[in-house]
């Protein structure tokens, strides 16, 4: 099976989902399973992320994808990097969305629900009550607009 893991980032220093997102898809393939992961690329961060990356076991049979380093408004629209998620869907046989506000989360399903994969969302967390108090305004805003589209 061909799984596509889409996280914002894989930077450790962002919390648990990075790791939790890398640590399943290096386990899924080390069941043999065809495994890539779509991020946005951080240079900034680079050196950091490879270190956390290569303590994964078995990260190294995880395909990486990664889009541009993404600016406020790519970060809000997400309209740069979509013939990349175009080409990443499809060769999909599933998609598994990890984390729920970035326009790069919405445009994967987006793409994915028109491309008719099945994709499914882990929310890590992020829909919690004390998670949706923390910039509520923002979040009321990616809800009716965003969220809303996965």
């Amino acid at each position: 099976m061909k799984v596509l893991h889409v996280i914002p980032t894989l930077d450790p220093t962002m919390g648990g989902p990075p790791m939790v997102a890398a640590r399943l898809a290096a386990g899924q393939a080390s069941l043999g399973h065809d495994m890539s992961m779509l991020t946005h690329d951080n240079p900034h961060r680079a050196a950091e992320i490879d270190v956390a990356l290569r303590k994964v076991p078995h990260f190294d049979r995880v395909a990486i994808i990664r889009v541009g380093y993404p600016s406020r408004w790519e970060r809000v629209f997400g309209p740069h990097d979509r013939r990349t998620i175009q080409q990443a869907v499809a060769a999909a046989d599933s998609v598994h969305i990890h984390s729920v506000w970035e326009a790069i989360l919405r445009v994967t399903a987006a793409v994915a629900r028109r491309q008719h994969k099945p994709y499914f969302i882990t929310p890590h967390g992020m829909l919690d009550d004390w998670a949706m108090k923390q910039s509520p305004l923002k979040k009321n805003w990616h809800w009716r607009w965003g969220i809303g589209t996965c």
